[in-house]
């Protein structure tokens, strides 16, 4: 009677890892469930799982322990024994079973190691993701030695296969995330200079107009321009003009210092700063920066009758979002103020005032 419940108990626990496995991608949960009922299926002290560094070193990652004994969890383990050899072994599906620590044959450094864990016997079952010995599924009985039964052997080899299945599944989904989040950054990233694009800038006016129209925060918006970029186009090459439109980005990339700005490829040689919660005086030191960084660049421009060098032309507009208006105005602000930096000369950033309508 007893031997038609283990089996039924055995055959119960599969099928709940086995359901686990296939209905959730949190390994850490899978993990836990596993050994915690192990341990309880074979009411021993302790159950882990171990995962291997590239050194065949490694530590438990997760664990089921009783109160009288030792949490191993998170410890790293140096096992002096443990070479490549041994990982070939376990690649070819070795178990590894110790009765009795001090009656069995081993090495007496891997004796010492399973005292320091209070471990008296030993059952050790290798976890494979495809090919790869990803760790070992480990039973310790503490208090005495214990005689391992075939049944029990069978039981965790079969648990380790579907630990297994449930890490290769993980990764494959991680590496669809991060696959998916490669295709989402092109979708919104400038393919020649990887800050955000045309299309992301839109989506990101539009998410802080609407947040801080209901905040009632202001909202800055620079749009720059590089000074003569056609006649340095002509006089360099394309090459030269994508290079230079590359270094003129990052300088703008680290003129911003929140991560709620945003710059952005405007179009051709233009660029925007989008900067959520920011006053036209506090926006206007942010574009002194940004032109004081590309003029540090001191990029050659021959042709230029500004300056010997690149420079920048940049004009900003600063709004408290309200329904009677839309971004369209906030843009023309920006863009006003833009042309009156190019007409007083260029290589300067200019604040719009509403004079600055009645003057183009």
């Amino acid at each position: 009677m007893q031997q038609l419940f283990n089996q039924t108990r055995r055959e119960q626990l599969i099928a709940q890892i086995t359901q686990q496995v296939h209905a959730s991608l949190d390994l850490e949960e899978i993990f836990q469930v596993t050994v915690t009922e192990i341990r309880d299926f074979l009411q021993t002290d302790r159950v882990l799982l171990y995962r291997f560094d590239q050194d065949w070193n490694g530590q438990v990652v997760i664990e089921s322990v009783d109160d009288n004994w030792d949490s191993l969890i998170n410890r790293e383990i140096d096992d002096p024994c443990f070479q490549t050899k041994s990982a070939s072994l376990y690649l070819n599906g070795r178990v590894l079973t110790i009765e009795d620590i001090e009656q069995a044959e081993m090495t007496p450094c891997y004796r010492e190691m399973l005292r320091s864990f209070q471990v008296r016997a030993n059952l050790v079952i290798p976890i494979l993701n495809q090919d790869t010995l990803w760790g070992l599924l480990i039973a310790h009985h503490c208090r005495s030695g214990r005689r391992w039964n075939p049944t029990e052997v069978s039981l965790l080899n079969q648990l380790a296969t579907q630990v297994g299945v449930a890490i290769h599944q993980a990764e494959l989904y991680q590496q669809l995330q991060q696959a998916n989040q490669k295709l989402e950054a092109l979708a919104i990233q400038d393919g020649l200079t990887q800050i955000a694009n045309r299309r992301w800038f839109d989506e990101t006016l539009d998410q802080q107009w609407q947040r801080l129209q209901r905040e009632q925060k202001p909202l800055s918006l620079i749009l720059c321009d590089i000074d003569e970029f056609k006649p340095y186009n002509d006089y360099y090459g394309h090459q030269q003009g994508d290079h230079c439109l590359i270094q003129i980005a990052q300088a703008l990339q680290g003129a911003v210092h929140r991560p709620d700005d945003l710059v952005a490829r405007y179009g051709g040689e233009e660029f925007a700063l989008i900067l959520p919660n920011t006053s036209a005086d506090n926006a206007l030191i942010v574009a002194e920066r940004a032109r004081a960084a590309v003029e540090g660049l001191q990029i050659p421009h021959n042709p230029s009758s500004v300056a010997p060098h690149v420079t920048l032309s940049l004009g900003l507009g600063t709004l408290i979002p309200a329904a009677d208006h839309t971004r369209k105005e906030l843009i023309r602000q920006a863009d006003e103020a833009l042309y009156q930096a190019k007409a007083q000369g260029r290589d300067r950033a200019i604040k719009f005032v509403e004079e600055t309508k009645n003057s183009r």
